[in-house]
């Protein structure tokens, strides 16, 4: 039984993340994954960075995750050399520049894309809000435009600084120009 958290056996890791057989151990250094625990000192757990970091790793990798299913789950993974260097985790994250405000968290840019940092940036919930999946009752396949059948018409939904706008289109093709618009304007 493997101690890999999410993983029967390391030959499960390698696969999951398409590692050349053999070399899981070596990716999973003692002291920086999570077997055997180990008590870490270098300051890591404290760093306001490491929440982010601990929080991808788990969501992409532990099955039993409330998450998983939404990002492990779905096949998302994570630049594999952060698993085992959280330092240079730090390192390419601060290089996206400081965080603008306290409000914006890690985005990633494409939402089926994988946690690596060409996939990442700074966003606020606004923004955030227009990079979601399509719901599963969506028929549009755009988030944020719906067919409202009471009315016959199409609306467009987006939030913006904390609050929402609606406008109403007597075209789908209408509607998603707008969102277009405004996803270009922020």
């Amino acid at each position: 039984m493997s101690k890999i958290p999410g993983f029967k056996s390391i030959a499960a890791f390698e696969r999951f993340h398409n590692l050349p057989e053999g070399t899981g151990k070596r990716h999973m250094q003692r002291g920086y994954c999570a077997w055997p625990r180990k008590t870490i000192t270098d300051g890591r757990a404290k760093h306001p960075l490491y929440k982010n970091w601990r929080s991808i790793i788990d969501r992409c990798t532990v099955k039993g995750h409330t998450a998983f299913k939404n990002y492990g789950g779905r096949g998302i993974k994570f630049n594999l050399d952060w698993y085992t260097d959280f330092w240079l985790f730090v390192k390419e994250i601060e290089s996206l520049g400081p965080k603008p405000t306290p409000r914006h968290t890690l985005d990633r840019i494409d939402n089926n894309g994988d946690y690596i940092i060409e996939n990442l940036r700074w966003a606020d919930k606004s923004l955030q809000s227009s990079n979601q999946r399509a719901q599963k009752n969506n028929t549009t396949n755009v988030v944020g435009v719906s067919f409202s059948s009471r009315d016959g018409v199409w609306e467009a939904k987006r939030q913006r600084n904390y609050k929402t706008i609606r406008k109403r289109f007597k075209t789908k093709e209408e509607a998603i120009a707008f969102l277009q618009g405004l996803d270009h304007e922020h």
